[in-house]
């Protein structure tokens, strides 16, 4: 792999190895409400921020997670991977990427098909998008996972919902969400998150496996 570095993610979190850690599973089984409001969360340390709906439960990751947002079974996870190789900058190089960044996922997610996957950008930054339904905790759902390359780390963010509301969903909050995130370099401070409400603190879960 050209890159061997890349993360994959939640995306292919759903397999048991996890690729952020953990599994991240679908929180429960009701269906995901429309937002009422949004406001912004930001992660200082991480150098993330981004507008969450408020009555949407914000849950503070462990890195290399930042941060999920979730309500029902619809949610966004959001991780930050230091990279010290090169990473992709030009649409040339995001292309290059993309078969091997697939084959990752689908090593360790079998279930995964494919609807997209394109050069994009995130914050004014080169990302690779990612679509396509996977299975979760015996959950079938629908994913959109982007990697965005910013000083000198790899941010991921992946929005799932189940198949019938993520259109509903992906209109009404990852959309919403995905524009409004700002990346900055992490401060050295260590200054606590500033959460949309609700909010909790996950539990920290193991380090993580070395990727690619």
């Amino acid at each position: 792999m050209s890159r061997r570095a890349l993360a994959v993610g939640v995306l292919c979190a759903a397999a048991a190895s996890g690729c952020g850690d953990r599994r991240t599973p679908p929180p429960d089984i009701g269906r995901p409400a429309n937002p009422v409001s949004f406001s912004r969360a930001i992660f200082p340390t991480q150098g993330v921020i981004f507008r969450g709906p408020t009555n949407w439960l914000l849950i503070h990751g462990y890195p290399p997670e930042v941060a999920t947002i979730h309500d029902g079974q619809a949610f966004v996870a959001i991780w930050r991977y230091p990279r010290v190789e090169p990473l992709p900058a030009t649409t040339t190089e995001l292309r290059a990427d993309i078969p091997a960044l697939l084959r990752a996922v689908r090593a360790r997610d079998r279930t995964f098909a494919l609807l997209s996957a394109r050069p994009t950008t995130l914050d004014r930054h080169p990302a690779i998008s990612i679509e396509g339904f996977e299975t979760i905790a015996g959950q079938p759902l629908q994913v959109r996972s982007v990697h965005t390359f910013y000083n000198h780390a790899e941010v991921v963010l992946d929005s799932f919902a189940p198949p019938s509301d993520f259109a509903r969903i992906d209109r009404l909050v990852f959309t919403p969400l995905l524009r409004s995130v700002r990346l900055r370099p992490p401060s050295t401070t260590a200054t606590p998150p500033t959460p949309a409400t609700p909010s909790t603190t996950a539990t920290p879960p193991s380090p993580a496996p070395p990727h690619g």
